[in-house]
């Protein structure tokens, strides 16, 4: 809070399963709004955090950007069930 308050940062980013949940990702979204910040989405979990981070933005008032891990050709693509290879990239 007293980042938001003191104008300590210009973007929050935050992970909603790391935060307590899409209740608590909420919360914070909400406060950030009252100082005038606009939120980011981190995602370094899985399809399903992908999903939540989706419906977290959809809520948010200032939201700004969506930051993900999957489909990068990472260890993270691998547990999860692709059904066109051609849409996967190698690095």
């Amino acid at each position: 809070m007293d980042f938001f308050v003191n104008k300590g940062i210009h973007i929050g980013q935050l992970d909603v399963r790391n935060v307590g949940g899409l209740l608590e990702a909420k919360k914070i979204a909400d406060l950030a709004d009252l100082y005038l910040i606009p939120m980011c989405s981190h995602n370094s979990a899985s399809i399903i955090c992908n999903y939540a981070a989706v419906q977290w933005a959809a809520s948010v008032r200032d939201f700004l950007a969506a930051e993900t891990m999957i489909g990068n050709g990472t260890w993270m693509d691998d547990v999860i069930l692709q059904t066109d290879r051609s849409l996967r990239t190698t690095y």
